[in-house]
């Protein structure tokens, strides 16, 4: 069988993760069209109600299509990420478009180009891991899972963490990871790379640690 879902025993954080469909879990970035341009959008200003559906409005207007994207509050200010593919002959006018918006003046746009893998330097992974964590909020825990996941030679396609309230009022740290490794690993060597990550739940006596392995 392809995927193993590997960890302790199921609890409320983990069972929502079980509970995914699978094309939701194993979804993944697509590669970057070579017949368009791409573009990184970033904007980051004081919270206001209708920053999203301005810049996405601006952006579709000039022909730009946003595929991945994240945004969010953070205090009092709203932070948007968005990659945003454009006909070429478009790409100009999108970014001058965005530029030129007064209305946008607060959000400090900022645009820079995204380029494509080069061909024959993408070595394709054999593996894709997700890892859900959920602790105790402290300092120390990403930067903990982030080096254990370099120290293995995993290469990070996504990293998201937040803070939550548990249901004992407790602020609880979720970390969720996307990793990959171009590692051709046999069942013994998947099995050990797999207990040495697990190693992160005591090391930082994390409450939830799912890990979920998929051979691509």
């Amino acid at each position: 069988e392809d995927e193993k879902i590997v960890g302790g025993s199921t609890t409320g954080d983990s069972l929502k993760i079980l509970n995914q469909s699978i094309s939701d879990v194993w979804s993944s970035p697509v590669d970057l069209d070579p017949n368009l341009a791409h573009l990184s959008v970033s904007a980051s200003g004081p919270d206001k109600v209708g920053w999203v559906a301005l810049v996405a409005r601006n952006i579709a207007d000039y022909g730009g299509n946003v595929t991945h994207s994240k945004m969010l509050r953070l205090g009092n200010d709203f932070t948007i990420l968005m990659h945003v593919a454009v006909k070429p002959q478009n790409r100009k006018k999108l970014i001058a478009g965005l530029y030129s918006n007064e209305e946008l003046d607060p959000l400090n746009v900022k645009i820079s180009p995204l380029t494509r893998r080069q061909t024959g330097q993408y070595v394709p992974p054999t593996y894709h891991l997700k890892i859900h964590c959920v602790g105790k909020d402290r300092p120390g825990i990403l930067a903990k899972v982030a080096e254990e996941i370099a120290l293995k030679g995993l290469s990070v396609d996504n990293i998201s963490t937040e803070l939550r309230r548990g249901y004992n009022g407790r602020r609880d740290f979720v970390v969720d990871t996307d990793i990959t490794t171009v590692e051709s690993l046999n069942e013994d060597g998947l099995h050990r790379l797999i207990q040495d990550l697990q190693q992160l739940k005591s090391s930082l006596n994390l409450d939830v640690l799912d890990i979920r392995v998929k051979k691509m």
